[in-house]
């Protein structure tokens, strides 16, 4: 019989959720589980026989550890999708506070960054000068601003991010209407004039450039690209609301007029579509939130 680390492989072979690098998390983070449950006893488990008691010990196992809440929670959400995989999704609760994994507090603490024009004068590279102009100009992740192809990106009063440069293969648009989007992109696409090629120089390996790419932000003290998209993602609220967004100091929902309160949800809305991602919530990363945090009552689920 087949180790349970190899059954876990048939079964994300099987089920190809999620982008590649998730995927490989995801395999990674079953590997480990399977180590674990070997070392606590476990050692003929096999994958279709995960119970609720092996979840207990795992749980008891990460807390004896250390790990934080964070780690816990991602960790439970690999852990859901096995079960769901082998057709036991009962026996997840539906909340990790069922667990005792507490919800990450907010974000209370702006992380976003400013490029300024000495830094960007002093990457040598063109195409990473000109994925960091693209990550500031649009709100793009790392990966996308590499991967995007100027010219197909080119939607006239939108620019396209193709599902395969995508996180989770998710394609949206992003409207080119702020001051400097146009000339970004008519920069980006002079720079690349094949109409197919993308940021990624064709003597390079995507993984050659990622690493040119973050050896350059490092170089010139920028830390990480991330905090460029947080930046375009409270100027673009502000855009959209007509408000500072809470990390900067705007309005608690407590204070807003009931025109304000339908602005702040659109814009939320509308931002969310944006940054690609697929929660509303998610958006709080980037711009904070304007409600207070009220605690929720879960039952722990049976198993």
């Amino acid at each position: 019989m087949p180790t349970l680390e190899g059954q876990l492989d048939a079964l994300t072979r099987r089920n190809r959720d999620g982008s590649h690098k998730t995927q490989g998390d995801r395999r990674r983070m079953l590997h480990l589980f399977a180590r674990q449950l070997h070392e606590l006893g476990y050692r003929q488990l096999r994958a279709q026989d995960l119970k609720g008691r092996h979840r207990n010990k795992l749980l008891a196992l990460w807390e004896t550890q250390g790990i934080t809440a964070k780690v816990r929670a991602n960790r439970m959400a690999v852990l859901n999708w096995w079960y769901e995989k082998i057709g036991k999704p009962e026996l997840m609760a539906r909340r990790n506070a069922a667990y005792g994994i507490a919800r990450p507090e907010p974000v209370v603490v702006s992380r976003a960054k400013v490029l300024s024009a000495a830094q960007l004068l002093q990457v040598e590279d063109a195409y990473v000068q000109m994925s960091l102009r693209l990550i500031q100009a649009f709100g793009l992740r790392r990966k996308e601003s590499l991967m995007l192809c100027p010219h197909a990106a080119d939607g006239g009063a939108v620019l396209h991010i193709m599902f395969n440069w995508a996180k989770n293969g998710r394609a949206r648009q992003i409207p080119i209407v702020q001051p400097g989007q146009r000339e970004v992109l008519e920069v980006a696409k002079a720079l690349v004039r094949e109409p197919a090629a993308s940021l990624v120089p064709v003597d390079r390996t995507f993984i050659e450039q990622e690493k040119r790419f973050d050896a350059w932000v490092h170089k010139i003290g920028l830390g990480g690209a991330h905090g460029l998209r947080h930046a375009w993602a409270q100027a673009r609220y502000g855009v959209l609301s007509g408000m500072a967004c809470p990390l900067l100091g705007g309005p608690l929902w407590s204070a807003m007029t009931r025109d304000e309160r339908q602005q702040d949800r659109q814009a939320r809305q509308e931002l969310t579509r944006e940054l690609g991602h697929e929660r509303v919530s998610q958006v709080a990363t980037y711009i904070g939130t304007n409600r207070p945090v009220r605690p929720r009552s879960v039952s722990p689920s049976s198993d």
